[in-house]
């Protein structure tokens, strides 16, 4: 109840089917979904807000608050409307945006690693994919 948001996510095993189903969209109970194509996206640490690794294998002696780069998590600030961002050093916005200057340069090498990223469809023998 009062739930208005969920995220669900298909392994389908035909890349045509998936490929239609990116194109068409899907009904769920008369409503139509547009899925998106899953891509390989950054890991950021939510202990140290730095990339390339999660809090499991973080080697940061302190937590550092995606908000305001304070020595505590984001549950415990007491300044969540400060704004910092660890990764790049700026003020105008916090660690979990995605306008962050680093997260771009950081999708920007994935795409480079995993060319999948950057196509909007799975490749088939179809031209329109």
């Amino acid at each position: 109840p009062g739930q208005h948001v969920a995220h669900a996510l298909l392994h389908i095993e035909n890349a045509l089917v998936a490929n239609c189903l990116l194109r068409d969209g899907l009904y769920v109970y008369c409503m139509k979904l547009l899925p998106k194509k899953d891509k390989r996206e950054p890991v950021c640490c939510v202990k140290c807000q730095h990339w390339g690794h999660i809090a499991h294998d973080c080697m940061a002696a302190l937590d550092a608050c995606s908000a305001c780069r304070g020595p505590h998590r984001f549950a415990a600030c007491n300044h969540p409307s400060c704004r910092y961002c660890v990764s790049c050093e700026s003020s105008s916005h916090p660690s979990s945006s995605w306008n962050c200057p680093e997260l771009t340069r950081h999708c920007a090498a994935l795409n480079m690693k995993h060319l999948d990223n950057t196509l909007p469809y799975f490749p088939t023998a179809d031209p329109w994919t």
